[in-house]
């Protein structure tokens, strides 16, 4: 079944499909200033910013069908963890990033990551997304594709969290510093039509 995530319009209030709802640790409510109204600002500073989705059995994919996607807006270039649900080490689970090159990399952490084509070296606004089906993975940036590769495996299962804006190994790192808005996970893998 799909889980999606969207904020709600009270400040410091996020929910994900089923009635599972989220914890905001850090991080601000910017009521004007997300890709459609308000969205979540990130300062990139300090251990605690994040949003902490749980682990409830409907974010544990472990099928090799999955998407994730988000608009983001970055405040800076370089590294920042989007999205993502690891153990402890990085070894197992799905994840969504900007690399240090700015460069996108969507992957199953401990089998393979994809990484796009582009670069994004600007702080704009931009809709990136990873999605995985039973012929492959690909990246979209802003709705086009981007990158693509042809690993069919399974998920490997993740321990940990769910977690928006940083990667929560067993020391955190990867804060995204800037504004997350309109977050989705699927357990299915969206069409290139239905991405953005």
């Amino acid at each position: 079944s799909d889980v999606s995530l969207s904020y709600t319009a009270a400040a410091g209030s996020f929910h994900i499909a089923y009635g599972n709802d989220a914890i905001l640790y850090g991080v601000t409510w910017a009521s004007t200033s997300g890709k459609y109204r308000g969205g979540i600002e990130y300062d990139g500073v300090g251990a605690d910013d994040r949003i902490d989705c749980g682990n409830t059995g409907s974010l544990d994919i472990t099928t090799n069908t999955i998407t994730l996607m988000a608009w983001v807006k970055r405040a800076t270039t370089g590294l920042h963890e989007i999205i993502a649900k690891i153990n402890a080490t990085a070894s197992a689970g799905y994840s969504l990033e900007f690399r240090t090159d700015n460069k996108i990399e969507f992957a199953k952490r401990g089998i393979v990551g994809i990484i796009s084509n582009s670069t994004i070296t600007d702080t704009n606004w931009h809709h990136i997304a990873g999605v995985a089906d039973s012929a492959g993975m690909y990246i979209y940036i802003d709705g086009v594709q981007d990158g693509s590769g042809t690993n069919t495996a399974n998920i490997l299962t993740a321990t940990g969290n769910l977690i928006i804006g940083r990667l929560d190994t067993s020391t955190p790192q990867d804060y995204f510093s800037g504004f997350i808005d309109e977050v989705a996970v699927y357990s299915t893998a969206l069409s290139s039509s239905e991405v953005l």
